[in-house]
């Protein structure tokens, strides 16, 4: 703590930039609420059993527009398939995030360690932290 003057320093996260193409302009988002932005544009096209999606050529305008509006370039010259590329690998970016910002379940909050008897009819206390796989 001293050598922090007992300063908590948060690591920045949550910020990425992408870029286009070897010559793109890199430009930097927010990464969990540029993905939330998408998951309300997608939900927006989905039918009641949440799988089809009813019109898949306004679905892919709506797709590039919104990776255009993000990238802060209304002009650029994108695919749809680039603009696809993004958002995969935006949910990427976001699904290592999540860690640091989803809710835990009642169960995930209750105890961290788990017992179990050994052989030699002790409890063994195990401690599992939430950045470890399960």
């Amino acid at each position: 703590m001293s050598a922090s003057n007992g300063v908590v320093r948060i690591e920045r996260r949550g910020k990425k930039q992408f870029a286009f193409g070897e010559e793109g302009r890199p430009f930097e988002v927010d990464v969990v609420n540029a993905f939330h932005r998408w998951v309300e544009v997608d939900d927006e096209f989905r039918g009641p059993d949440d799988r089809a999606i009813a019109d898949l050529p306004a679905y892919h305008a709506a797709a590039v527009a919104l990776v255009k509006e993000l990238s802060g370039d209304e002009s650029l010259d994108l695919t749809t398939a680039e603009a696809l590329d993004f958002l995969a690998r935006l949910r990427e970016v976001y699904d290592d995030l999540a860690i640091f910002f989803r809710p835990k379940s009642p169960e995930e909050r209750g105890s961290l360690g788990t017992s179990a008897a050994t052989s030699s009819g002790t409890s063994e206390t195990r401690m599992q932290f939430s950045d470890e796989p399960d």
